[in-house]
């Protein structure tokens, strides 16, 4: 899902115990289940994680700030340049 800046069977490099800005892209467990997304919160602190590419921005996954779930940032993916978040999150 993060395709074209990571494919499939690439090795990343994951820095630990750092804070992730927008955009950044992260090592996530959601409830049990780990993903490798860009981080985006809202304003309500809404925590979305985003695929890069938009033909699977189905695979987003999308934590309310009041739902409970278990997250957890098991780090950020060094790809050694920032990328913006993709333009399909902003379209209505």
């Amino acid at each position: 899902s993060m395709y074209p800046y990571i494919k499939d069977g690439d090795m990343v490099y994951v820095q630990k115990d750092v804070e992730l800005s927008i955009g950044d892209v992260g090592i996530w467990c959601v409830d049990g289940a780990m993903y490798c997304k860009q981080y985006y919160i809202d304003e309500e602190r809404n925590l979305t994680l985003v695929s890069a590419n938009p033909e699977l921005s189905y695979t987003n996954v999308y934590v309310s700030a009041d739902c409970g779930s278990s997250v957890k940032l098991c780090g950020k993916v060094l790809l050694g340049r920032k990328i913006g978040l993709p333009d399909y999150l902003f379209e209505e």
